[in-house]
């Protein structure tokens, strides 16, 4: 997963949650967030789909992308056992080991890009 607009690298690992299980389920009870892992989660229509942290132990950035993968929303180190809800409409919900927002410095409007294996 790359920041096209920065050519910064994000994750060299993307699991894609497709199912309404595998996005249910998402990082829940994962004891720490895979390294150079991302999670992508597709809202089947782009909406203010909101995220849930419940029964995970450890903060997570959140990337909000529109359907052209644009950076619409994002959250920093998004605590354990928490709503959020996104004040933009989404297509895509990516979920980062916390600080890589901070660490890659992603900004609205940046252009993400994955590829799914």
């Amino acid at each position: 997963m790359f920041n096209e607009t920065k050519g910064i690298l994000l994750a060299g690992k993307v699991n894609f949650a497709h199912s309404f299980f595998s996005r249910a389920i998402g990082l829940m009870f994962k004891r720490e967030f895979p390294k150079d892992t991302a999670l992508v989660i597709e809202v089947h229509l782009q909406a203010k789909n909101g995220i849930h942290t419940f029964f995970m132990f450890f903060p997570i950035d959140v990337l909000f992308l529109d359907r052209t993968g644009r950076v619409v929303e994002l959250i920093k180190e998004l605590k354990p056992w928490r709503f959020y809800f996104p004040k933009q409409e989404a297509k895509w919900i990516v979920e980062l080991q916390a600080g890589t927002i901070k660490k890659t410095s992603i900004e609205i409007g940046n252009q993400i890009i994955f590829q799914e294996k």
